[in-house]
């Protein structure tokens, strides 16, 4: 966990790229219902 705090660019690209896939995967189940 204190890796973190050395590697706060690491951290924060992975954050970013998780709460991007959540959009997509939402994103995605919307079109789901919609159709």
């Amino acid at each position: 966990m204190s890796t973190n705090a050395h590697r706060p660019l690491t951290y924060a690209l992975e954050l970013y790229l998780f709460k991007g896939l959540r959009i997509r995967i939402t994103m995605h189940l919307l079109e789901q219902i919609d159709t």
